[in-house]
């Protein structure tokens, strides 16, 4: 039996309008997704029907898909654009298309005509389509390490530098969190540790003396919160020297990168100091009329109990400081010489001072008596002023009227008596202790070769005299 012909299509507006739209498809394509269930919707209609009822699936198919505003378009893809109709303030019905791309970025678009905004909502979706595809990869990162990982390559782009060499330049330049610590506290810290490394007395008296100046000054601040300001108003003090700044300066160096190495603060502050422009002139001796009036005077305070230390200063070269640790254990007469030990020494070295003969006459009446007492800043003052010197302790108006004294006036003096009288820069040097180069900046003062003479021959009995008699010639 034969089947039925099948009567033609016939021709309506429906056939015109979708002749148009296979127009503008060949223009605009649709999805993949969607052609797929096109395609095989007509293949089983040609296969059942043959190629006439073929066309009225065509044709039906996309008008039921058109009545359903097209909601299989993607398969297996939430639908992101939708249409929907919207009234204008006008009154008018437009259709809108809504949704979100893929960058978060808002849709709202309106179209007079439906066919306008499906195809709108076709060219949204083919350009989620034609996004990059992500690609599953095994990685031991954790999804909010991962996120961290996109954000990083998001903000690199087109910086032309990778995240691995960004990475490598943090880790050269990052600095630890340090820990906040008192001022007060760390300097007790500070001066435990100094302590424990064998620092003299002298030293740490210094540095606490310093330092604490600085903590008075910023009671209630952290380390950390020093600033170079904070340095450079406590060192720059009118009335003091720039010997004194400097000084000052290094104390609170040695404090700060103390700081620095236990992470209390992230920089040394004083670092950005410069230290204070010394201006050396030419190294204060004592003349040889002010050396006598200066042993009359210890001569005669209180039955020479200051004599041994000024004449140990003054004929031994012996550093102040370096008096304080020598006994008579330490002082040979019969042999003339005198033992500096290592622990004693400024340098921690050990040294032999050869004594000369005027000064072991003037030491053998005092062997024994103590050569640095418990009163001694008020008994030097004492002896200074009676020798025309400014003294420390209790200063008065008379005191402007007396010379200034200068630290290491006695040492400056016994070095450059002694350089006048050897004329040999080496043995100088090594007989006070110090170099060659030190005795020419702060030790060589000018000094008459005559003088030089008298100054080694100087005793208790001819310091009255006007004249000192040179020995006989043989």
């Amino acid at each position: 039996m034969e089947r039925p012909a099948v009567p033609p299509v016939r021709a309506c507006p429906r056939n015109r309008a979708w002749q148009e739209r296979c127009q503008r498809r060949e223009l605009n394509p649709r999805p993949r997704a969607y052609e797929f269930v096109r395609n095989h919707t007509l293949s089983h209609a040609h296969s059942l029907f043959g190629p006439v009822a073929a066309d009225v699936a065509q044709t039906s198919a996309l008008s039921r898909q058109e009545q359903r505003d097209e909601k299989l378009v993607l398969i297996g893809m939430k639908e992101q654009f939708k249409i929907g109709e919207y009234r204008n303030p006008s009154g008018k019905i437009v259709y809108r298309v809504y949704g979100k791309r893929a960058n978060g970025q808002i849709v709202r678009q309106n179209f007079k005509i439906y066919q306008l905004a499906l195809a709108r909502r076709q060219e949204l979706e083919i350009e989620i389509l034609n996004l990059p595809q992500l690609v599953m990869r095994p990685t031991r990162l954790s999804a909010d390490q991962v996120a961290e990982a996109e954000a990083a390559f998001y903000r690199l782009h087109g910086t032309n530098h990778g995240l691995v060499a960004c990475v490598e330049h943090f880790l050269k330049t990052w600095k630890p969190a340090f820990i906040e610590r008192d001022l007060a506290v760390a300097l007790q810290e500070f001066l435990e540790t100094k302590r424990a490394q064998n620092l003299r007395q002298d030293s740490l008296s210094s540095l606490r003396v310093r330092v604490n100046r600085l903590a008075l000054l910023h009671k209630h601040k952290m380390l950390s919160q020093i600033t170079p300001d904070d340095i450079r108003a406590a060192v720059n003090n009118p009335h003091w020297s720039p010997v004194t700044r400097n000084n000052e300066r290094r104390s609170f160096h040695c404090f700060f990168q103390w700081a620095v190495d236990q992470k209390y603060c992230e920089a040394n502050p004083v670092a950005k100091i410069k230290p204070a422009k010394i201006e050396r002139g030419e190294p204060k001796v004592m003349s040889l009329a002010e050396v006598k009036s200066f042993l009359r005077a210890a001569l005669d305070f209180k039955e020479g109990r200051m004599l041994p230390f000024v004449v140990l200063n003054l004929f031994a070269g012996v550093r102040p400081t370096e008096l304080r640790r020598i006994s008579w254990d330490d002082i040979d007469l019969e042999a003339k010489t005198m033992t500096i030990r290592s622990a004693a020494a400024k340098l921690r070295q050990r040294r032999l001072v050869e004594l000369s003969d005027n000064l072991v006459t003037w030491l053998m009446p005092y062997r024994g008596r103590p050569i640095f007492e418990k009163s001694f800043r008020r008994d030097f003052d004492a002896v200074r002023r009676a020798a025309g010197f400014r003294g420390s302790v209790g200063r008065n108006e008379i005191d402007e009227t007396r010379k200034p004294w200068i630290n290491d006036l006695f040492r400056h003096t016994s070095l450059s008596f002694h350089l006048a009288a050897h004329k040999n820069e080496g043995e100088t040097a090594d007989w006070g202790g110090t170099s060659v180069v030190m005795l020419h900046q702060h030790y060589r003062g000018i000094v008459r070769p005559a003088d030089a003479e008298l100054f080694w021959r100087l005793l208790p009995d001819n310091l009255d005299a006007q004249v000192i008699s040179l020995p006989q010639a043989a």
